[in-house]
């Protein structure tokens, strides 16, 4: 015992020492964060400030929104290759490259709080493509507009830059973090989450306009008759949707308005538009009766292969805007095509596809892939399907029952790319969508794009029983644009 006490004392200055070192250095960390957060909150409130000081004075009219619409090609039917006795030849095609788009930055985000006390929460619970997420949000807020103007507006944002909905913010941003959600799903669920707060319409625009803009992304607030409007900016052009033009940038009214509007055309620090890329698969609820099919080759093999897609998934993907980068074209189809596979489908259909091409060459693979794509899927035009043109994710080529040259060459490009790892390129020629895989080891020949020293075979999932190397008949590769996919 005396030991023990010996022990004790002899470790006291040691446990002293340790302890004042652990406190200055805890005393030091918290310094460094009250001076961060008291700069970040002074760089917000100046930020804010600004906004509100000119709110008065940046409203203008603009009588009448404009609407950018995909050009409509008249359609290549598919065809059914007749002889299949003809040689091949190999064949350099001169093409037309069309540029990657560049990747967006993040927004840097403008909102950081410190913990607010339970008591003062209210929480909603929102259904977000089978989620049960529950949202906190202060139960003090009153937010009411009243009759719709410029100083209406002015004083409603004001009240919300109070802090009062720092917690709404918090716990939004939270939502982006842990779900990983994309700009695009994120502007929805702050959508959903403002209308769960408020019943009125006009008070859950503010709140979601007030909510992404504090969130770092490029915000115009506007007033149509006597709606409150939110327009919102993105380096993509988006089809079907009103926009007007501000200073030569196009925002996108994120509710239905009568023509005549006035907007607040004010720029807020750190702004970005939104990124409508998809670099990963949504992440969505689980769906307990996933969407279960069978597809079977119509070839000599007539491979079956089974599939499951989640139709939260679907869901989503089916709100998500046609778009294009800017004024690029092709961007239209790659960012489809770049959109990653689900898990669900990975470990479902994957495995199945793996041991069928195993033991197989690069080019042996990718031609088993493309007669699978050309065989087992039911061919339609959009026009008849949906009324209107319409790609799809591969995801939903999986769905849907029937699939065009577009949908098909989106499939056929996401499982070249992760099945086998090899480089795929989407090549349109007026009314046709198709591919190009990169193949060098000098067993496939027939026609081929040379993009720096690679070689890109053609590859036609619309070309039905064509190996590759093998274009369309009426096809003019000359006059084709390639972009080479993620």
């Amino acid at each position: 015992m005396k030991k023990i006490v010996i022990v004790i004392l002899c470790l006291l200055p040691f446990v002293k020492a340790y302890t004042q070192e652990d406190e200055a250095l805890r005393k030091q960390y918290e310094d460094f964060k009250n001076k961060a957060f008291g700069e970040y909150s002074s760089f917000r409130d100046k930020a804010n400030k600004a906004y509100l000081d000119f709110m008065d004075h940046a409203w203008q009219e603009y009588s009448k929104p404009l609407v950018a619409k995909p050009k409509k090609e008249k359609d290549v039917p598919p065809i059914v290759l007749q002889d299949t006795t003809k040689p091949k030849q190999d064949k350099q095609i001169e093409i037309t490259i069309a540029p990657k788009p560049q990747p967006q930055p993040e927004p840097k985000l403008v909102i950081e709080t410190k913990p607010v006390e339970e008591r003062f929460f209210d929480t909603k619970h929102i259904d977000f493509y089978g989620y049960d997420i529950a949202l906190k949000f202060d139960r003090s807020r009153a937010l009411n507009l009243g009759e719709v103007s410029p100083q209406s507006v002015k004083q409603a944002w004001q009240q919300l830059c109070d802090k009062k909905e720092d917690i709404f913010l918090q716990c939004c941003l939270k939502v982006k973090k842990d779900y990983n959600l994309c700009d695009w799903a994120y502007l929805q669920f702050l959508n959903k989450a403002s209308r769960a707060v408020y019943s009125q319409a006009n008070e859950a625009e503010i709140l979601t306009a007030f909510a992404l803009q504090q969130s770092g992304y490029k915000v115009r607030v506007g007033i149509s008759d006597k709606d409150v409007v939110m327009l919102y900016s993105t380096p993509y052009t988006i089809f079907h949707v009103n926009y007007y033009s501000l200073d030569g940038e196009c925002f996108y009214v994120n509710r239905n308005i009568a023509e005549s509007i006035h907007i607040c055309n004010l720029p807020f620090e750190n702004e970005k538009g939104l990124n409508l890329a998809l670099s990963r698969s949504p992440m969505v609820g689980k769906d307990s009766q996933l969407f279960s099919r069978l597809l079977q080759s119509d070839d000599v093999a007539r491979f079956k292969a089974a599939t499951k897609v989640n139709k939260n998934l679907i869901k989503f993907f089916d709100k998500y805007p046609v778009s294009m980068y800017g004024d690029n074209t092709m961007s239209r189809w790659a960012l489809l095509a770049n959109t990653p596979m689900s898990k669900e489908v990975k470990q479902t259909l994957y495995p199945q596809l793996r041991s069928l091409i195993q033991g197989q060459s690069e080019a042996q693979a990718v031609q088993t892939i493309l007669h699978w794509v050309q065989t087992s899927l039911v061919y339609e035009y959009d026009d008849k399907v949906w009324g209107e043109d319409r790609a799809f994710f591969a995801e939903e080529t999986l769905f849907y029952p029937y699939a065009d040259c577009e949908d098909r060459s989106i499939l056929f490009s996401r499982l070249v790319r992760d099945l086998l790892g090899l480089q795929v390129a989407l090549v349109f020629h007026p009314g046709h969508l198709y591919t190009a895989v990169c193949l060098q080891g000098g067993e496939a020949r027939g026609d081929y794009f040379l993009i720096g020293t690679q070689r890109f075979f053609i590859c036609d999932p619309t070309y039905i029983g064509a190996s590759i190397g093998q274009t369309m008949p009426q096809m003019n590769n000359a006059n084709a644009t390639v972009c080479v996919l993620e």
